[in-house]
């Protein structure tokens, strides 16, 4: 009696909507816990739940976004990297918001210079990692444009920068906003689409019928409501692969290889999900996470029992559904370098594994605030950007666009923090350059050597006054207002 005096009392915010804002009609329902079972839900709650706007109930399970400074997102993540226990680091990280956070601030930097006459390419053309602070988008304008004035003819690539809404940049992952608009509600369709998959809400879309195939897997990680109540969602998008379909045996072969580091495995998190089937119904499955700190992997397996971590895993596999064997990093927490997914399909009469690989996109233990950008070299006659050819890089060149980007940051009241280049180019430079150069501030102090580096240089600007894009008079043509010009670059995702 008490239980459904309980459950009675946590449905009256659903039942009976007040006509506040539409970010506070949605507050109790943003509140209730990611694992809670949608099953049970709407079993309680009967017939009487009409959602709004025709919203799915699976709203529940996607948090609310968090809005933070870019800064104070970089903090945090620095934060949690530095944590060297794995557990007590994943502990922090689902204790904190910073999975669920998310910064206003950021300028598209791609939509910012599509009308602008720039000695620029672009690395591809739709990852979306192309956001940056208003200050580094005024530096790295301001620098391109002296840079062409005084190196016409000559180009450079631009690559990964950071994110919408900033964050961290994990393997294989693109991280987007979806939004509601006045004609079209493309962020509640995608909402309708989803299902909860070990606890979590995602849409999984199989692409093509030849091979391989294609499976796109976007996982909605929060969401946030305007004062016209049209809704936003943080979406996490990864694409697999498939790499084939075998019996047991061939998912057998696999655990067994991770057995043989069973003494190096310690268990950073177990708990209980949901994941509802294809067929609508819900079931519990138990999550458990694994690593292997020593030799730098992990596992997730979702299972119909808890599995023992001291237990080989090919001894528990009649219970598993599906395992995510991966690379492991400290300093890139809950991201999945060269991910193998293998899940069960269920047959009449047997089961068979289908195993999924992860497209490869880079992760970054940095590029979380919008102050990073990685930029090709400047190559003799524009090729082999991002390449790592030293023998194409004109030393030359590359020196005094270094010294530009420098002279930019002062010009917007910033600084260049650092430069990173690779070990080789380091040695090229100081083979190549003067000696006066070698011994300018800039060599010594703000380029720096870092292994990765050899194929383009790594930009961070230090943190600035948040002086904002607009108040740089050099952009704005007096011939058209201002908004024309930023309007596009500008997000809009939190008013």
């Amino acid at each position: 009696m008490k239980n459904h005096f309980a459950i009675g009392l946590a449905l009256l915010p659903l039942l009976f909507p007040s006509s506040a804002s539409a970010y506070e009609r949605h507050w109790s329902v943003e509140k209730v816990p990611y694992t809670w079972d949608l099953e049970l839900f709407e079993q309680e709650a009967g017939h009487s739940f009409e959602p709004e706007q025709s919203v799915s109930g699976i709203l529940q399970t996607v948090q609310p976004i968090v809005w933070h400074s870019a800064e104070m997102i970089n903090e945090q993540w620095a934060t949690l990297k530095s944590i060297s226990d794995p557990k007590k680091q994943l502990s922090a990280i689902r204790q904190s918001t910073i999975l669920t956070s998310a910064c206003d601030s950021l300028i598209d930097f791609r939509k910012l210079t599509e009308e602008r006459k720039l000695p620029i390419r672009w690395r591809d053309q739709h990852r979306g990692r192309t956001w940056m602070d208003p200050t580094t988008a005024t530096t790295l304008l301001y620098a391109l444009e002296s840079f062409n004035d005084n190196h016409p003819g000559y180009t450079l690539t631009l690559g990964d920068m950071a994110q919408a809404g900033c964050g961290q940049l994990e393997y294989g992952t693109l991280i987007s906003h979806v939004e509601d608009t006045e004609t079209e509600e493309a962020a509640t369709e995608l909402l309708n689409q989803a299902r909860l998959h070990g606890g979590t809400p995602v849409v999984q879309t199989i692409i093509g019928s030849s091979r391989p195939r294609k499976m796109v897997e976007k996982t909605l990680l929060g969401h946030s409501f305007n004062d016209q109540g049209l809704m936003t969602l943080r979406v996490a998008t990864r694409t697999y692969r498939r790499q084939g379909v075998g019996p047991n045996g061939r998912a057998r072969h696999r655990v067994r290889m991770w057995d043989k580091q069973l003494d190096t495995i310690n268990a950073i998190e177990t708990k209980r999900v949901i994941t509802t089937l294809e067929s609508g119904r819900s079931k519990r499955l138990w999550y458990q996470h694994w690593v292997s700190q020593e030799l730098e992997k992990q596992v997730i397996v979702l299972s119909s029992r808890r599995l023992n971590v001291q237990q080989p895993l090919s001894e528990q596999l009649a219970h598993i559904d599906e395992m995510r064997f991966s690379r492991w990093d400290i300093k890139k927490p809950l991201s999945f370098k060269a991910e193998r997914r293998w899940v069960r399909r269920k047959g009449a009469r047997s089961s068979r594994w289908e195993s999924w690989a992860l497209v490869h996109e880079a992760g970054h233990q940095t590029h979380t605030s919008g102050r990073d950008v990685d930029i090709s070299y400047v190559t003799k006659s524009n090729y082999r950007h991002f390449n790592g050819s030293w023998k194409a890089i004109d030393s030359q060149r590359t020196w005094k666009w270094f010294e530009i980007l420098v002279q930019a940051a002062q010009e917007v009241g910033g600084h260049v923090e650092k430069i990173l280049v690779g070990p080789r180019i380091h040695r090229i430079l100081k083979r190549r350059l003067p000696k006066k150069v070698r011994n300018t501030h800039l060599f010594r102090k703000v380029l720096k050597r870092v292994d990765g580096h050899d194929a383009h240089h790594h930009l961070r600007l230090g943190p600035s006054q948040d002086l904002g894009i607009t108040m740089i008079p050099w952009i704005w043509r007096f011939d058209e207002p201002l908004w024309n010009i930023l309007g596009q670059g500008l997000t809009e995702l939190h008013r």
